[in-house]
């Protein structure tokens, strides 16, 4: 992990800054290694590099990043970017950033598709740093 210690902290950084107070973040390689997790449980903020959360993470958000390509591709002829999942207990989002990684968050407490895109900007905003450090 210490490779990729800068984005680990960048990654804890941002954190706090995303709206709606995401329930995990994970920056996920494009050769299927996680970079870095957080996750937030009771209010507070840990390192998620569990195992059972590594051998998740990285699969499904390769599944993720595969159907999203090939729906794009298929149907409209262009790339991928990003691609939001709703369920009934909230929202996951994948966003690739730049030509290596891709982030992945997830909220787990509820909100709502219209919430999440009502809080485009301030997302788009929170992420920035971390936008600009991997898609040099």
């Amino acid at each position: 992990m210490s490779l990729y210690k800068p984005i680990q902290d960048l990654l804890q950084m941002i954190f706090a800054d995303i709206p709606h107070e995401p329930t995990e973040c994970a920056i996920i390689s494009f050769d299927g290694l996680t970079v870095a997790t957080l996750r937030r449980f009771l209010g507070q903020i840990y390192d998620s590099d569990t195992d059972r959360e590594e051998n998740k993470l990285a699969p499904m958000g390769a599944a993720m990043l595969s159907l999203g390509e090939r729906v794009i591709q298929e149907l409209h002829g262009q790339t991928y970017q990003s691609g939001i999942i709703g369920t009934e207990k909230g929202i996951i989002w994948q966003r690739f950033l730049g030509e290596e990684y891709m982030l992945i968050i997830s909220w787990e407490n509820g909100i709502t598709v219209d919430q999440f895109y009502q809080s485009w900007d301030d997302l788009q905003k929170a992420i920035e740093p971390l936008r600009k450090k991997l898609e040099k």
